[in-house]
């Protein structure tokens, strides 16, 4: 069809070059009526090109190009190839509008570079009558006219369209913009309901579960717009889906629905499915089918999808499509670790489409996806061969397993759901591991612990990553049955509220989750910056509604506190709402949640907090927070698996300490692509060269003691480092008293003939590099590349990038500190190779460490962490410590406060030993505690394997006030306690006397 083309005059100035089309200029599909206005990017009025932009050629594959008739066409150039745009680099477009009203706002714009992965998607902002609005696309080289809604403006140059490339990477080619004049959409529309999956007559308890699955799914379209953060997550999720749909592959021979998500023939010749791409395929599918039955109407996007015949032909060709040729009861799973994919995720989205377009599926079809699922998956309680399944994959499977069943109206396997979730509503037990159903091996450690930890995978603490995912399907799974016959009623579930109380309010700070929980998602692009937390707010505001009152208006009080932390921070950017992770649904419940008065805000408990289970202590005070990981027999360093997801991950779970302050960029910005992963603080490490394509899962240590104790607030805990593959050694202890932590450490042994480290710190500095640094007085240079040998180093100080968050440590008795002030440069695809985040980003560093040499014999270290104290307050501490080192020898380390009355001793022999006023028979964590006319003792064992241990104090108490059955008084005066210990998991057991 050939283009019709013509010059508008009369309202408009006639040296703007507006366009009016009829029919297929550079890439439209049909015609565009007669008063569409279009401005192109080489009109000599009307656009604006500002810092690097320019006027160029359209880039891309020719084939493309010519495909969407833009050759020799002129476009403006945003951004650069393949780099960093650092500088301004923006085009705008201003058409003049001859009349006020509603229009159709659209893009015509490609990528220059074509690798999605290397790319960051551009911004595009719509400026309208009464607000603005941005987009963000994923790259593609295909020029066309992109939908971004409809809005009203008025006339005249009011409306803009703009793209500025400035902080992404690569470039873009916009060819212009389009207005097409329509009607107030919701008139428009005239309230058109939803196309809900409602058959003629009475409907059954499966018709209402239908209705109800499609209007879990379809929440964007009643969306309360008013918020901005839910209206540009809306529009954005409408106009992608629009895309979407425009951008199907629908010809004859086609291998890829979408030329972003590869199949490949090959796998469709074997039938063994398509990996990631065929279940994103099917994410896809699964959307396009919400989109049709509730799209939002305001934005304009009803109007283009909701009901429309030719989306549901789409639909409905592209679902037998697949069928035929990528997923039937015939499909193999050969395909490692998109197992997941392959056997819930494929078969949810599948059920997922069968429900929102019940009436429309025929018998046929819902017959053959329903022997594909099955065939794929018979059951959720195993996957990927006969694996029993357990946590989040367990309760996943459920939620899909459910879906399908209500699609095949089957009665008896919705029979099964609350069968198949209630081991989920045990605790678990290391010295008595749950034996699941089914299971013949060996007992399973997954799942949920009395101390709030949660394990997946069988050593790994994952309460941030599995853990959301299990309570997000569980509260799914309870929004869905709700109401009907199989309605979650099991009082047992009542574990889920209480998991959030002991696991996950102790591990937020700022209203973010902490790092040390995410397990190998630390090394993912998309786990960054606010995306967790937000997933576990979804994920639990979902459980607030079916609550118990208690219940309900506890976790309505965590809630409100993470949202009010979270509007607090310094950068809001880093600890923000991620709207991709929240259902517009979710975000009007914690709206209402965060406005409500009556609602007290709930902060985790001052103190320490031992997750004893999974080798974490997190300790909290009211202006920074630390959380220490180790690792031991039991739990692993960390996690690596799937051809690498955490490829550098090898000392995050070592002993690796972090401290969470009002800063909130520390762990965020792309800390975790560009930290020195040998130089972790916390960790005593031996740097020797590490397999770079990943770490073969993680490792166990030989050493069984990682674990501590906590009392009244006060904590201790210690570690014994045994590394995996070379000879290091190391006995290491942390002191948590109050706003002080010392950190121990001895018997540090090695000989590879290599320097062995202890890192201090390895701190982000943000947004630039200046923070003054002073050492015993004296200010050291702040320019990048600075490094020294720091000579009898008193104390050291670091100014904070916000107030509040500068940092001091105390050297007792002087030591020698090396220091590096340095930028570093790296990329997500380092630590997770198909990362979609393929940019590179450079980050400045300040880190201090202990050298210990090569081959050390029993070196040691001390030193202490002052958070949040100024340098006058650190110089004041130095001449006055708060705490005294008793001791720091093989057999143990024990610090005293007599400020606080506190003392705390790690005894690392079997042998009878004194420390202080402490005298231990073996191994073993005490703490003791002296007020006016109490004497407060705790003890625990961080071997978990001890059977009992005898505890005497050089003091003498009256009579005891209280005591855990675990603890025999052998003796008053002196105090002398009988602790047993056999099968305690590392709990801490005290006792309260009166003096």
């Amino acid at each position: 069809m050939k283009c019709h083309i013509s010059i508008l005059i009369g309202l408009f100035c006639v040296h703007t070059l507006i366009w009016q089309y009829n029919a297929c200029a550079a890439g439209n599909v049909g015609a565009d009526p007669a008063e569409a206005v279009i401005l192109i990017a080489d009109a000599t009025q009307g656009v604006l090109l500002s810092g690097k932009a320019r006027l160029g050629k359209p880039a891309g594959k020719p084939d493309s190009i010519e495909r969407a008739g833009m050759g020799g066409k002129t476009v403006a150039v945003v951004g650069q190839w393949s780099k960093n745009m650092d500088e301004e680099s923006r085009v705008e477009f201003a058409p003049s509008l001859p009349k006020a009203g509603y229009y159709d706002v659209y893009v015509n714009w490609a990528a220059q570079v074509i690798p999605a992965k290397s790319a960051n998607p551009l911004p595009i902002t719509v400026k309208f009558d009464g607000g603005e609005r941005t987009f963000r696309f994923v790259p593609s080289n295909e020029y066309q006219w992109v939908f971004l809604g409809t809005y009203p403006f008025k006339a005249g140059n009011t409306p803009k369209v703009s793209a500025d490339a400035k902080g992404s990477r690569g470039g873009s080619s916009i060819f212009g913009v389009k207005f097409v004049p329509v009607g107030d959409p919701k008139k428009a529309l005239g309230n058109r309901p939803k196309v809900l999956p409602i058959l003629p007559g009475a409907q059954d308890e499966f018709d209402k579960m239908r209705v109800r699955a499609a209007e879990l799914a379809t929440t964007s379209a009643n969306a309360d717009l008013t918020n901005p953060m839910v209206a540009d997550a809306v529009a954005q999720k409408e106009a992608t889906n629009y895309l979407l749909w425009k951008n199907m592959q629908k010809q004859e021979g086609t291998v890829n629905l979408w030329n972003d998500l590869p199949l490949g023939a090959e796998r469709m010749e074997k039938n063994d499915g398509g990996g990631w791409p065929l279940t994103r395929t099917f994410e896809r599918m699964a959307d396009l089918a919400s989109a049709y039955v509730g799209s939002n109407e305001a934005l304009g996007f009803a109007d283009k999808m909701r009901g429309n015949p030719e989306l549901l032909k789409d639909i409905l060709s592209a679902t037998n499509w697949l069928y035929d040729t990528r997923y039937n009861e015939r499909s193999k799973n050969k395909l490692g670790a998109d197992w997941i994919g392959m056997e819930i995720q494929n078969p949810k989205n599948i059920a997922t489409m069968l429900l929102l377009l019940y009436p429309q599926i025929s018998d046929d079809l819902m017959q053959k996806e329903l022997k594909a699922m099955n065939a794929m998956s018979p059951g959720p309680d195993k996957f990927y061969g006969n694996a029993i399944s357990t946590g989040f994959n367990r309760m996943f499977g459920v939620y899909a397993f459910a879906l399908r069943s209500i699609a095949a109206k089957d009665k008896a396997a919705l029979d099964q759901i609350n069968g198949l979730i209630e081991e989920e509503y045990q605790t678990n037990s290391r010295s008595k591991p749950m034996v699941r159903k089914g299971k013949t091996d060996k007992p399973s450690l997954d799942g949920y612990y009395d101390d709030g930890s949660f394990i997946q995978h069988g050593n790994f603490p994952y309460i941030g990553i599995y853990g959301r995912g299990m309570l997000g399907n569980y509260a799914e799974l309870q929004s869905l049955l709700a109401g009907s016959p199989w309605a979650i009623t099991d009082p047992r579930a009542k574990i889920f509220y209480d998991w959030v109380y002991r696991g996950y309010a102790p591990l937020f700070f700022g209203g973010e989750i902490m790092y040390g929980s995410l397990g190998r998602s630390t090394g993912q692009s998309w786990h960054q910056n606010g995306a967790v937390s937000s997933e576990i707010l979804d994920a639990l505001v979902r459980m607030v509604p079916d609550a118990p009152p208690e219940d309900k208006a506890k976790m309505s009080s965590i809630l409100k506190t993470w949202l009010v932390e979270k509007e607090k921070s310094a950068y809001p950017e880093f600890s923000r709402l991620d709207m991709k992770k929240i259902s517009p649904e979710s975000f009007g419940m914690l709206m209402e949640i965060k406005n409500d008065s009556s609602l007290p805000l709930t902060h985790p408990k001052e103190g320490t907090t031992v997750f004893y289970n999974t080798d974490y202590v997190v300790h909290h005070q009211p202006d920074f927070a630390m959380q220490l990981v180790m690792f031991s027999t039991r739990i692993k360093t960390h996690e690596d698996i799937n051809e690498g997801t955490n490829r550098f991950g090898w000392y995050q779970g070592e002993g690796a300490l972090f401290l969470y302050n009002r800063d909130n960029s520390r762990y965020n910005d792309n800390f975790w692509a560009t930290v020195n992963p040998y130089r972790l603080p916390g960790i005593t490490v031996d740097p020797r060269p590490r397999e770079t394509p990943g770490s073969k899962n993680g490792e166990l240590s030989t050493s069984p003691w990682a674990g501590g104790v906590e009392l009244d607030g006060f904590g201790l805990a210690s570690m014994g480092l045994i590394e995996p593959g070379v000879t290091l050694t190391a006995q290491k202890s942390w002191f948590f008293f109050g706003d002080q932590i010392v950190c121990l450490g001895s018997e540090i042994k090695s000989t590879d003939d290599r320097p062995i480290e202890t890192i201090v710190e390895n701190v982000k500095l943000y947004p630039k590099s200046d923070n003054a640094f002073v050492v015993s007085g004296q200010a050291q240079p702040t320019n990048l590349g600075w490094k020294a040998d720091l000579k009898d180093v008193k104390w050291a100080h670091l100014a904070g990038t916000v107030p509040g968050t500068d940092t001091g440590w105390i050297f007792p008795g002087g030591a020698t500190i090396k220091a590096l002030r340095e930028a570093r440069t790296g990329n997500w695809t380092n630590s997770f190779k198909t990362d979609k985040d393929g940019a590179d980003y450079t980050r400045n560093f300040l880190t201090l460490w202990f050298d210990h040499g090569a081959s050390p014999t029993g070196a040691t270290y001390a030193y202490t962490i002052l958070p949040g104290r100024s340098t006058e307050q650190t110089k004041a501490y130095a001449e006055k410590p708060g705490v005294e080192i008793v001791e720091n020898s093989a057999k143990a380390q024990t610090v005293s406060s007599k400020e606080l009355g506190v003392t705390g001793a790690n005894f690392w022999t079997d042998a009878a030993h004194k420390s202080g006023f402490i005298s231990s028979s073996g191994k073993a964590a005490v703490l003791v505690q002296e007020k006016v006319g109490k004497l407060s003792i705790a003890v625990a064992d961080p071997t978990q394997l001890e059977t009992s241990v005898e505890i005497t104090l050089d003091a003498r108490v009256m009579k005891a006030i209280k005591t855990d059955v675990e603890i025999k008084v052998v003796s008053l005066s002196p105090l002398k306690l009988s602790v047993k210990l056999e099968k305690s998991d590392g709990k801490t057991f005290t006792a309260e006397f009166q003096k």
